[in-house]
């Protein structure tokens, strides 16, 4: 019995571990307009952290959340303020991807119907000067603006981090 005691401890830590890594947190962004569910190990970022990891400051319309080692982060940001219905989004997709297209391979390209929204989801990967980045990044209309949800995770993390995008673009809700 007091050998099973350590053993039985050491399953609940790893339980604990692996409970905390699957929970998930729920943020709300462009007043309440839109939210989504997120990893339980992202938070905000710090203006240190957005100057390093995007060499950019904070502004008014943009979002940052990321993992503590910044190898999987989520931005959220206006695109095209005032005005857009989702229908709209929807048929200029080619030109609103064609940026993209001329930069990237594109993985993916889709039209996706979550929560009686459509949501255009695309996917590539960038290049960064240590390996590849996995980008997966979500358009939107969020109270008549362009919205995009962008998903980075380096090539390390993409297998622990794949399924969490999905269920994080699964999980949006637009009022």
């Amino acid at each position: 019995m007091k050998k099973l005691i350590p053993f039985i401890g050491l399953v609940l830590c790893a339980f604990s571990v692996s409970a905390q890594a699957d929970s998930t947190k729920i943020i709300h962004d462009f007043a309440n307009h839109l939210s989504m569910s997120i990893p339980g190990d992202v938070n905000v970022m710090n203006a240190e952290q957005i100057r390093v990891k995007y060499h950019k400051a904070k502004d008014e319309t943009t979002n940052f959340y990321g993992s503590e080692d910044m190898s999987f982060s989520i931005v959220v940001s206006v695109v095209a303020p005032g005005n857009v219905k989702e229908e709209d989004m929807v048929k200029h997709k080619a030109e609103l991807l064609a940026a993209y297209k001329s930069k990237h391979k594109l993985l993916t390209e889709e039209v996706r119907t979550v929560n009686k929204h459509k949501l255009i989801v695309v996917s590539f990967y960038s290049d960064v000067t240590d390996g590849k980045v996995l980008n997966k990044q979500i358009f939107g209309v969020v109270n008549q603006k362009l919205v995009s949800v962008e998903f980075n995770a380096t090539e390390a993390e993409l297998l622990k981090r794949n399924p969490q995008m999905e269920a994080c673009i699964n999980s949006i809700v637009i009022k």
